[in-house]
This record gives structure tokens, C-alpha cells and sequence, in this order.
């Protein structure tokens, strides 16, 4: 009785056991991949979807109930029916031919002479018996045809010809796996269709099918009530294909069961469609479920349906596209997965409450941490799979989580109000301390944990007697010497602690005892290299110490024996990263090393240069990562603003180069009329009026020529990469027009308008996120010429010219007769004319021969008489001797126009201050000259008499002596407006300054090749202005360094003509002429001054007096 019990006991354990591992089936959830929906307002067709096909350029067809959807990227076409009927299947052939079914009819599109696709109906190759099919459910294309199956007969299209095979199986149910078409029915078994002949698989007699899916390895695999069986196909391949096969020939394990994780779901939601999508990756779509993804093995991989996003659970159809992504036509729209991605993710759908803070991997399981508390993700229930998949809560947990970390095998969370420890799904408080920001630990002082606070820094030692679940701290010690938030915390390879403060650069903390009680701090900001005080987060990676920050990645390195240091870049990684912020790195078990930057996340990998270069290819897609954590199986998990996490395995193999083409999809001339539909054809291939074939090149018939008046063209294009097609961009050029490439645009038209005659090539390639340049596309055109520029136009105006010239010819010929004759005759009276004025110029000669000589007297009294002006305004101006003498790195280059000048410099040495003016006055020659001297005259008075020495105050006075001078202070109708532009300076060695005045004339000081302009007052001195308002000047003081150029000067030199064009010298080029000439010793720019002055001005007259004046300030 005992023994009996006993075994009841062990039996019910082990049915009990049995029973949680069989219906349990918990897996891992591995995110949702990204998913586009259209829905019908979208693509503009009914709900209902049937079938999807992809042609060779990549444009994308499905079957929906109003016809064929047509999708290329960027615009939806419908093509319906010639009956309206819902299209129920859909399949390319080898030449790119697209096959169409639908009910009571069937065909495929074809493209006529402008490139417009059309459907042609092959009903009429039909007999009239056979033209009632109802629909035809499937299109299966193999090398001995395209059999189109309706629901009690396949009809094979093959050469152009029908051939007609009735069979009572259920054609409609028809599978084409490995170029092979298998066909089903219930009690019968499993039929393959060989030579037209239908042909039942050895031992499937008692196998009732459902479904059947192509397999890797030559396999197929069956799907019915009882589940999944592996059908080999290569045990019949080694035999002669026969019409009848015996069971007894082939071995029994020629057909296996196998058992898929998610076999109850598939029972339970319905089998309707499926997919293959590489050898090791399979899809099933259902009629209650979406799609379940599972792999060879039969584990499972993905679920997705309307809890991830899709559109609805009824999958009609499964299509792997071009870039082995999976496109669904569902019952309700079209959604596109991208299934090629090693990226998933989860989003507010899965219950995910606010921005993710932290991200820690613990016992198998992913946490993370908001501002709401900490969560974590479960194991996924496929019994419960058509339950959303949301993210569970740790109780106890209701406040913000900012750090995590793995002590001692215990999990703790750190947030606004202290440490809690987390044992699976409940958070137990263990430490109340303040608002904690970061966690840390020691190499060498293992027994504590370092906290960041948002103000200050604490350690805690641990409870190592402690034999409880929950750690145990026995003593907290505040670090007095922080007040401020501590972002991060790292030990080095020696135990020293690297603290990231937010505000104020990095603190080193090293430890000189085996406590927590003995230390030293050492501080590190800009001073000792680091870029700013602010974003410095210090990284151990491999026992090297790394910073990052605002500007790239630096290291630390030894400056002394005391274990000082001092930060340098890390030139180890590419040198565009000198200036990228990166806030996060970390490495993982394939020794890539990862950093999260302000652009985007991605890993660094050496380039053949030795170079660390970033590769983010895949990650361009995500926008604004926070931060990110791998886990012990190298994924990567990234949360990001928005409420979202993303899941990264590069054991998802992608392949972002996988070709892919831009379309041109139309051309349109003069705004309406359409030349090209965007399909280019095999010219070559034709049935009827017909192009059946494709081509991605443009055929000779489809290059148009365009007449003239209408050369105006707008071109419409796409790219045929879905991922993100709002992220496509666009770049053209127009080959015989445009002469270099466009920039990137987001823009999918290009106008072109008035262009002239010629043969033109428009190329356009598009760029996706990830980088990559399409396949480009282009069209040839030929716009003719205007009538008036064709060859029937010239060979008319070269007859025309011919008589037009003919007609001159007979003219000109008539009337030079009648000129000759008159010329004669005026010749005759000219000669005695001229004979006559001879006479009279005989006699006058001697008559201006003395004239002449009395003009040579007077010119040469007056030439003496300017040259004596000329000697005493010279004696007015200051010698060079004298200013050298008080300003002995100087010099003076004055051209006057005439022999007496308007321009004039003034110099005097008073009251140890030297005093130095650069006049323009009014007019040159004579008049200037008399103004010079009223100027000299003043300028004596004012400083030397009545010592008045700062130039403000000395051009006011000025002012007033020429208003007098000259009569001006009275308006009359004969008032003199002359007057002078003057820059007047006063240097004061003693002090090393300079006091300037300008009226109506700049100057400039050079100082370490830097031009500073001294800009002067409106006024001139004298003249209408000045005497009808009170005039005040500007007194500017400059400090001057030994070694700095003071420039006073005319605008002779700069307003005068010359050069190679005849323009004036301007101011500019002057400004350029000092600046360059100023560090020269002062000789020098005389002499360059000098030489280009006359080098400009060449052969050309001088317009105005020229004068410049530069001194080098020394004390």
C-alpha cells in the first residue's frame, strides 16, 4: 500500500512537472520591430488586402478588392480590373512580368509606348467553357509555367498558350515552395503536380494537410490539426520524378513531427498565410493572432500584431521584399516590419511610464528607472500572447530611480529618497539617505559603496557579517569637502575613486589606507586641460581611464611623481570627433567599444590607418538615445526620450548595402501633358501593343523629342528604400544644363524651364538615413530647336540674303556712278580753294611766329613766378630734418599735383609734446596754396603763441580763424566755402599717449597688424557747414605700445586713377597697402609707398596732392 501511494506521489509530481514545462511556454519578448501602416485613405482602395508582389526595380503591388495597388515609394496608383473585381493574387516571373488574378479573370500588366503600365487580360486565349473560374486564389509560377489556381481547375499559361488541368483536388489550395507546386486535400494526402500530372507524395496518404511552407534545406514544412511535420524533398530527388510513387519505396522518416514553441497559438489563431524569410527565419500569419516568427529549430523568435502596432491580426498575405523586410496585406490595410533590423523596441503600448533614467541587467532580467519608479520586463506567456505586452512595476517603488548597481550579488536602486534593494519584483528600503544621483564601488575598498548625491558625496560600508537577503551598512561617512552634484563614479585599476561633478570638472579621491577614513583629493579643471568644467564623465574601460566630453575623448596622463596629472584628446580616435560631445562609453564582449554622443549612439572599430573609427550606421533611425547598458550577452539596450527602449542584437545579421533603386516615376512638358509613365520597357519584347519585359535602362522609343515651345519639363522621382521614406533624400543633375550635382533634397520633383535646344540626360539618386546612395536613374531627351533656328529656316534666309545682297549691289553700283561724278567736281573747286588759303597762310606766318615767341616770355615769368610761391610755402612747411629730429622713425611722402600745393604738413615740438598735422585744403595749385598759408599761419598762432596744445580745442579755434579769414561768418552772395580737412595729433612720450582731433579726414594706428580706424567728425574746418552751427571736434586719447604705426594722410593717394582698368586705388587697397607695409623699418615703406603710387598711376595724370605721413609711437 505504501509502495502504491508512493508511486501516485512521484506520478502526480511528475505529471505536475510535466505539465508546467509543457503549457507554460514563457519566453523572452524581444521588442517590437518598427512598423509602417497605410491604411485605405491612404493608398485610396478598399480595406481588404490579398497579395503582395515586388518587381525588379523594387516598386511594390498588392491585391486588393478594388484591383491592383501600385506603391513606389513616395506615390500609390490603382489599377482596377476590366470587370472591378478583387485581385486575389499576385506573381512576378523571371522577366519581371507581373501575373494578376482575380474573379472571372486573369491577365498581367504590361506597359504600352509611353511607359504607362496597363492590364491585359488573357481571357481571350481562353475557350468560352473555361472563362467561368470564380476566383482564381493563387498564382504559382515555376519553370514550366504560370499556373493560376481557382477552385477545380489550374490553368497553365506557358508560350503565350493555355492549357487546361481538371483535377478534384482543391486547387485553390496550391503551395509553391523550392520551384515546386504541392497541392492539398483533406483524407488524400499530399500532391505534387509533375508534367501536368498530379502526383500524391510517398507517406502523406494519412497525413490530412492544411498548409504547407517552404522550409530551409530542399524541406517542406506540413501543417495541419495535429501540428507540424518536416517533408524531406531530397530523398525524392535522388529518384526519377515518376506519375505514381510507392510508399514502400522510400524510407518512413522521410516525413518527421516536429514541435514549434509556438504551436498553440498557431492552432488557436488560425494558420492563413506565411513566409519564408531566410533559412534559419520563418513567418505565419493568422486569421486572430497578426504574425508569429519562429526559427528552424521551431523556437520562437517575434510575435507581432495590434498590440505592436499593427494595423489588424488578419494576415492574408506575407511577402519578404528586395531588403528582407516583410511586408503584410491584413484585412484592414498594409503594414511594412522591418524584420531585417537588429533593433526592436518598447514604447508607451507596453505600459513604459516617462523617460528612462538608468538601465541595469540582473539575473536574466532587464530593469529600468523613471521619475515613476523602477520596472522591468517579463517573460512573455505565449498562451497569453494575444494580451499586450507590457512592463511590470517593482512594488514599493513609487519615486525617482536615477543609478542602479549589482553589490555583492544584490540588486539596489538609488533614488530621490535613498537605496532600496530589489528582489524580483518587490523593493525593499535599505538605507534612507539624500537624493542619490550615482553609485560607485572600490577595487580596494570592496567593503564600501560610494554614493553621488545631488549635493555632496557619502560612502557606506557594508555589513559583510550579514547573512540576511537585504545588504546591511553599519557606518555612513559624509566627504564635508563636496557640496555639489556628484554625476558619476569611477574606480580605477588601483581603487582611487574618479568622481564626474556636474559643474565643476573631475575630483580624484586616493584612498591611503584600507578604509575610508584616510584620503586625498586632488581637483582638475580647464587649467588642467580638460575642455570645460561642465560634461566630464570619467570611464574605466580595461583598466584605462577615459573622460567624455563636449569636445571628443581624452585620457589622463602622468605629470610628476606625485601622481599628478594633466588631460590631454585621445588622438586614437578619428579626428572628427575633436569637437562631437560623448557623455556615455562602455565596451562589450566582442571588444567594441560604444559611446553614446550628442548625434547618435554607435562603436568604434579601427579603421587600415589604426584609426578608431564610429560606425552608427545602424542607430540613425533612432533619434535622442539618453543613455544605454549592454548586458551579458553583448545586446545592447538604449532608452531615449519619448517613453521609449530599444533593444540592439548584432546577432540579427544586417545588411544595409543591399542595392536599391531611384525611379523616375514621371515627366510632364508644359505643366499637364505627360511624355513618360515611369515603367522603361525591353523595346525588343512585345505582344501587341504591348512592352511585357522590363528594363531599368530607357529605351530608344521612349526618348522623346520635345518641339521647342514646350521646353519646360518637370520630372517626378522616387526611391524604392521603404524603411523611412520621409527620410529620403534627393540629389539631380540635368547632363548638357546643369554643371555640377544638386544638393540634397527632400524634395521628389524638379522643374526645368526655358531650356534651349540640345540633347539632355537627367540622372537623380536618392540617399537613405543610413548613408547609402541608390542606384541612380536617368532620362534622355531632345528639345529641337525654335522654327526660326531649324535648317528649311536658314536655307530661307541664305536665299533671301542672296537676292537681298543682289538688290543692294544694283543700288550701291547706280548711286556710286552719280557720287564719282559729283566728286569730280568738288575735287576742282577744292584745288583752287587750297591754293588760295596757301596764299594766306604764307603771309600770316611770320605773324604767329611773333605771337609765339611773346607767349614763351609770359610762360616762363609765370613758371618763375609759381616756382618762387613754390619756395615760400616751402619755407612755411617743417623740415624733415626738424621732425626727424623729435621723431626720428618717420616719414614724409608729399606729391603735390602743381608746383604749389593745397596739401600741407605742420610740425612743433612744445611742452615735451610733439605736435604733428596732416592738412587737405580746399582746391590745389594757387588756390590750395593760399589756403595752405592761412592754415600754417593759424596753426602758428593757436599752438605757439597761445599755447593751446589739444587738438579738439586747436581745430575749433582753427575753425573760427578761417570763417574769419575768409569773410564767412556773413552769408552774401559771393561767400567763400573753401576750408581744409585736417587730422591733428599730440604725442606725449612721457606718457605714451596720443591725443588726435579729425575734421572730416581719418587716420589710422596699426598695432600687432591689427588696422584700428580713428574715424573722424563731419565738419570740416571753414566752408558753409561749419559756419552755420557751433562746431565742436571729438578729442580721441589712445595709450600706444612701443612699436605701434600711426598713419595721417590726404585722399590724394586713394582717389587717384590708374592701374589696369583705369579705377581709382580706394580706400581698401590703402588700408591692405599699410597693414602690409607697417612692420617694415620706416625707410622701407617709404619706399614702397613711393613705388606703389607710381607703379598704380602709370602714364595717368595725378588728380589731387598726394600726402601720407607715418610714424612708429616709441617712448
Amino acid at each position: 500500500m505504501i509502495y502504491m501511494k508512493n508511486l501516485k506521489t512521484y506520478l502526480f509530481l511528475f505529471l505536475l512537472f510535466f505539465t508546467t514545462i509543457c503549457f507554460s511556454q514563457n519566453v523572452e519578448y524581444k521588442g517590437m520591430p518598427f512598423v509602417r501602416n497605410f491604411s485605405a485613405k491612404e493608398y485610396k482602395g478598399e480595406p481588404q488586402n490579398w497579395a503582395i508582389a515586388q518587381d525588379q526595380r523594387g516598386v511594390m503591388y498588392f491585391g486588393n478588392n478594388k484591383g491592383v495597388l501600385e506603391f513606389d515609394g513616395e506615390n500609390w496608383k490603382l489599377y482596377p480590373t476590366p470587370n472591378h473585381s478583387c485581385v486575389r493574387s499576385l506573381a512576378i516571373d523571371s522577366t519581371g512580368t507581373l501575373y494578376v488574378g482575380a474573379f472571372n479573370e486573369l491577365g498581367y500588366m504590361a506597359s504600352d509606348s509611353s511607359g504607362k503600365l496597363n492590364y491585359v487580360s488573357l481571357l481571350n486565349k481562353l475557350d468560352e467553357k473555361d472563362k467561368k473560374f470564380n476566383d482564381v486564389w493563387k498564382i504559382c509560377i515555376t519553370t514550366e509555367g504560370v499556373f493560376f489556381l481557382t477552385v477545380d481547375k489550374i490553368y497553365k499559361y506557358y508560350n503565350d498558350k493555355f492549357s487546361v488541368i481538371k483535377i478534384k483536388l482543391l486547387a485553390s489550395l496550391g503551395f509553391l515552395a523550392h520551384d515546386r507546386l504541392f497541392l492539398i486535400q483533406e483524407d488524400k494526402g499530399l500532391f505534387e503536380l509533375v508534367n501536368d500530372t498530379v502526383v500524391r507524395l510517398p507517406h502523406t496518404s494519412h497525413i490530412y494537410s492544411d498548409f504547407i511552407i517552404p522550409y530551409c534545406d530542399n524541406k517542406i514544412l506540413i501543417y495541419n490539426s495535429k501540428g507540424f511535420y518536416v517533408y524531406n524533398l531530397d530523398l525524392i530527388d535522388k529518384k526519377t520524378k515518376a506519375k505514381e510513387y510507392n510508399d514502400k519505396d522510400y524510407p518512413p522518416s522521410i516525413i518527421k513531427k516536429v514541435s514549434l514553441q509556438a504551436e498553440d497559438y498557431i492552432r488557436k489563431n488560425g494558420l492563413y498565410s506565411c513566409a519564408k524569410i531566410n533559412n534559419n527565419l520563418f513567418a505565419i500569419g493568422t486569421t486572430r493572432g497578426g504574425i508569429i516568427m519562429f526559427d528552424k529549430k521551431g523556437d520562437f523568435v517575434q510575435l507581432v500584431n495590434k498590440n505592436s502596432e499593427l494595423l489588424n491580426n488578419t494576415i492574408l498575405s506575407l511577402y519578404v521584399d528586395n531588403s528582407n523586410n516583410l511586408w503584410t496585406a491584413l484585412d484592414n490595410g498594409i503594414s511594412y516590419l522591418q524584420i531585417n533590423s537588429p533593433i526592436t523596441r518598447f514604447t508607451e503600448l507596453n505600459n513604459i511610464e516617462g523617460s528612462i533614467l538608468a538601465l541595469i541587467g540582473y539575473k536574466n532580467r532587464t530593469y529600468f528607472s523613471t521619475i515613476h519608479g523602477v520596472f522591468y520586463l517579463p517573460e512573455f506567456n505565449l498562451k497569453n500572447a494575444n494580451k499586450k505586452y507590457s512592463v511590470l512595476k517593482v512594488e514599493n517603488t513609487n519615486f525617482a530611480f536615477w543609478d542602479f548597481v549589482n553589490i555583492n550579488g544584490r540588486l539596489l536602486a538609488g533614488g530621490s529618497y535613498g537605496i532600496v534593494q530589489i528582489n524580483d519584483s518587490i523593493a525593499e528600503e535599505v538605507e534612507a539617505t539624500n537624493s542619490i544621483y550615482s553609485f560607485g564601488t572600490s577595487q580596494k575598498l570592496s567593503n564600501y559603496l560610494f554614493l553621488g548625491l545631488t549635493s555632496g558625496f557619502m560612502s557606506l560600508e557594508i555589513d559583510t557579517l550579514n547573512k540576511s537577503k537585504n545588504i546591511k551598512f553599519i557606518k555612513r561617512h559624509n566627504f564635508d569637502e563636496f557640496n555639489e552634484p556628484i554625476r558619476k563614479i569611477t574606480s580605477d585599476s588601483l581603487g582611487n575613486l574618479w568622481l564626474t561633478s556636474e559643474y565643476n570638472g573631475v575630483y580624484k579621491i586616493d584612498f591611503l589606507s584600507d578604509n575610508d577614513m584616510k584620503y586625498k583629493i586632488t581637483h582638475y579643471d580647464t587649467s588642467d586641460g580638460l575642455p570645460q568644467l561642465d560634461y566630464n564623465f570619467v570611464y574605466n574601460i580595461k583598466n584605462k581611464m577615459f573622460i567624455a566630453t563636449s569636445k571628443g575623448i581624452y585620457k589622463p596622463i602622468r605629470i610628476n611623481k606625485e601622481k599628478e596629472f594633466k588631460f590631454i584628446r585621445d588622438t586614437s580616435f578619428q579626428s572628427e570627433f575633436d569637437t562631437i560631445g560623448i557623455n556615455k562609453i562602455d565596451i562589450d564582449n566582442k571588444n567594441n567599444l560604444w559611446a553614446n554622443t550628442d548625434f547618435n549612439i554607435g562603436f568604434f572599430r579601427k579603421d587600415d590607418n589604426n584609426k578608431l573609427t564610429f560606425n552608427d550606421t545602424v542607430f540613425r533611425k533612432l533619434d535622442n538615445v539618453y543613455d544605454f547598458y549592454i548586458d551579458s550577452s553583448s545586446v545592447v539596450w538604449m532608452s531615449s526620450a519619448g517613453e521609449q527602449l530599444f533593444r540592439y542584437d548584432d546577432n540579427t545579421i544586417s545588411n544595409y548595402h543591399i542595392p536599391y533603386r531611384t525611379l523616375i516615376r514621371e515627366v510632364k512638358i508644359s505643366s499637364d501633358s505627360i511624355i513618360f509613365y515611369g515603367n522603361n520597357y525591353n523595346d525588343y519584347i512585345k505582344k501587341g501593343e504591348y512592352f511585357v519585359k522590363q528594363s531599368f535602362e530607357q529605351p530608344a522609343s521612349l526618348i522623346p523629342t520635345i518641339k521647342h515651345k514646350y521646353n519646360s519639363i518637370i520630372f517626378s522621382f522616387s526611391s524604392t528604400f521603404y524603411e523611412n521614406t520621409r527620410g529620403n533624400k534627393y540629389k539631380y543633375k540635368l547632363e548638357g544644363f546643369d554643371k555640377k550635382w544638386s544638393s540634397w533634397t527632400e524634395q521628389t520633383k524638379k522643374e526645368y524651364t526655358n531650356l534651349p535646344n540640345g540633347e539632355y540626360t537627367f540622372v537623380v539618386k536618392s540617399k537613405n538615413y543610413y548613408g547609402i546612395e541608390s542606384i541612380p536613374a536617368s532620362f534622355k531627351f531632345i528639345v529641337l530647336p525654335p522654327w526660326y533656328q531649324t535648317i528649311w529656316a536658314y536655307i530661307f534666309y541664305v536665299i533671301i540674303s542672296f537676292f537681298v545682297l543682289r538688290l543692294i549691289l544694283k543700288v550701291n553700283s547706280k548711286r556710286l556712278v552719280a557720287a564719282n561724278l559729283r566728286l569730280e567736281e568738288i575735287v576742282k573747286q577744292r584745288t583752287s580753294e587750297i591754293r588760295q588759303q596757301k596764299e594766306e597762310l604764307q603771309a600770316n606766318s611770320e605773324l604767329i611766329k611773333s605771337v609765339n615767341r611773346e607767349l614763351k616770355k609770359k610762360n616762363v615769368l609765370i613758371t618763375d613766378s609759381l616756382s618762387y610761391a613754390k619756395r615760400i610755402q616751402d619755407s612755411t612747411l617743417p623740415s624733415h630734418k626738424l621732425i626727424k629730429e623729435y621723431l626720428p622713425h618717420s616719414f614724409v611722402f608729399f606729391k603735390p599735383r602743381d608746383i604749389v600745393s593745397g596739401d600741407f604738413y605742420w610740425f612743433s615740438k612744445q611742452n615735451n609734446k610733439e605736435i604733428i598735422a596732416v592738412v587737405d585744403s580746399t582746391g590745389h595749385g594757387v588756390p590750395g596754396a593760399f589756403m595752405s598759408m592761412i592754415g600754417n599761419t593759424l596753426l602758428n598762432e593757436i599752438v605757439i603763441n597761445e599755447k593751446i596744445y589739444t587738438p579738439a580745442v586747436i581745430l575749433e579755434k582753427l575753425n573760427l580763424g578761417v570763417i574769419k579769414a575768409l569773410h564767412q561768418e556773413v552769408e552774401t552772395d559771393d561767400v567763400q566755402s573753401d576750408g581744409m580737412n585736417i587730422s591733428i595729433c599730440c604725442i606725449d612720450k612721457e606718457k605714451k599717449l596720443i591725443e588726435i582731433a579729425n575734421a572730416d579726414q581719418m587716420a589710422y594706428l596699426i598695432r600687432d597688424c591689427e588696422l584700428i580706424t580713428i574715424d573722424a567728425d563731419i565738419f570740416s574746418v571753414g566752408g558753409n557747414f561749419s559756419r552755420k552751427i557751433e562746431v565742436s571736434f571729438t578729442n580721441k586719447i589712445f595709450n600706444y605700445k612701443e612699436g605701434d604705426m600711426l598713419y595721417l594722410f590726404s585722399d590724394g593717394y586713394q582717389d587717384q586713377f590708374g592701374g589696369d582698368n583705369n579705377t581709382k586705388f580706394m580706400a581698401s587697397n590703402f588700408k591692405n597697402l599699410l597693414s602690409e607695409v607697417s612692420k617694415q623699418d620706416i625707410n622701407k615703406q617709404f619706399d614702397i609707398i613711393n613705388k606703389t603710387f607710381l607703379e598704380w598711376k602709370g602714364n595717368t595724370r595725378q588728380i589731387d596732392d598726394v600726402l601720407v605721413i607715418g610714424v612708429r609711437l616709441s617712448s
